[in-house]
This record gives structure tokens, sequence and C-alpha cells, in this order.
């Protein structure tokens, strides 16, 4: 998921999460410890987001 897409995913999740939405974000990242360094800096909100 771009960052950019981050807070209209977030409200679709608020929105009908409670409906059963969940969200998958599968990263594109090749580099492990740069991901994870991004992901330290976002905030997810209950968004699953896994390494390619």
């Amino acid at each position: 998921m771009c960052r950019e897409t981050n807070p209209e995913m977030i409200a679709l999740y608020n929105e009908f999460n409670s409906q059963g939405l969940e969200i998958i974000s599968i990263s594109l990242d090749s580099n492990k410890s740069e991901w994870l360094e991004a992901l330290k800096k976002t905030v997810y909100y209950g968004l699953i987001t896994v390494p390619n």
C-alpha cells in the first residue's frame, strides 16, 4: 500500500471493519531493514502489513 493512500484505507477500515473488512498490505520493498524502519514511522491502525 502506497503511503499516500493510507488515509483513505484507514477511513475505509474504520467504516467497514465492524462488518468484517480487513485490509492486507504486501510490501514490495527489497530491503527488509528499510521496510521495518518505514513501519516504525507509520501508524497503520489495524491494517495488516506483510513483507513480500
